[in-house]
């Protein structure tokens, strides 16, 4: 289970150090050399922090390995280490030019996941892990929805329904902080022939997860550190005042493994 977890962490390269960390009540933020990486703050839960001293100037490689720490306030901080690398404006040119050699029209995808899929779920059954902010107004009376929520609000069920729902899907949409709380390895390998997309500002933009069964990486680049840091600080402004949606599509004929 922790092999897509030691490819994501071999994927940043040395070199490169954390200049900043911001842990607060809803996000986290991580600065480095080449960008900034946000990832939803969770509750530690029941383990003690496993860092010693400051992390700041560490490697970001090494709090990146934070993302396998059961302490899951520890792993929001190894996620936005690993978003700092993967969803920088750098990486992600890279990425774009990688797949643009196999399908061009699969890159620079700028646009609300949601928003494009709205014709293509019509008429089909989605699931949703997690209650994304706007979900009803996009997708309400058009798809057969289910919504699987830890934080359950109305209508929505128990994210353990995964067992039983996600089979059955021809769409189902990911949160990224999934990777926080372990769960996203059993997820993809429960998501059968569904189409599958990672969305968020916590998806990691790497094609490892390709590989894992992903056909889609809707996540966030941020381009103001600024601003990046006003959100993360005070939760007011928009996050996307501090940059801009990003999506990249599984190139047509690149292997995937699921369950």
């Amino acid at each position: 289970m922790w092999e897509l977890y030691d490819e994501l962490i071999e994927g940043i390269p040395a070199g490169l150090t954390a200049e900043e960390i911001l842990v607060c009540r809803s996000r986290t933020m991580v600065r480095s050399q080449c960008g900034c990486g946000m990832a939803m703050t969770m509750d530690s839960g029941a383990f003690a922090s496993c860092i010693e001293g400051s992390p700041v100037g560490r490697p970001l490689k090494d709090l990146a390995v934070l993302i396998k720490s059961w302490n899951f306030t520890d792993a929001s901080i190894g996620l936005a280490a690993m978003n700092a690398y993967y969803n920088s404006q750098g990486h992600v040119t890279e990425l774009a030019a990688r797949i643009s050699e196999m399908c061009p029209d699969r890159v620079n995808q700028t646009e609300d996941a949601f928003l494009y899929y709205q014709p293509l779920v019509r008429g089909k059954k989605v699931a949703t892990i997690g209650h994304f902010a706007y979900l009803d107004r996009r997708f309400a009376g058009i798809c057969d929805l289910s919504i699987l929520e830890r934080d359950q609000q109305k209508g929505d069920y128990p994210d353990s329904a995964c067992e039983y729902i996600l089979g059955e899907q021809d769409f189902v949409f990911i949160t990224g902080t999934t990777l926080i709380n372990k769960t996203l390895p059993r997820l993809l390998q429960l998501c059968g022939r569904a189409q599958v997309i990672l969305c968020g500002p916590s998806t990691v933009m790497s094609p490892v997860l390709y590989r894992y069964g992903v056909d889609d990486l809707a996540g966030f680049m941020v381009l103001d550190a600024d601003l990046c840091r006003q959100f993360v600080s005070f939760d007011t402004a928009s996050v996307f005042a501090s940059g801009k949606m990003i999506r990249a599509l599984r190139p047509e004929g690149a292997g995937r493994k699921r369950g």
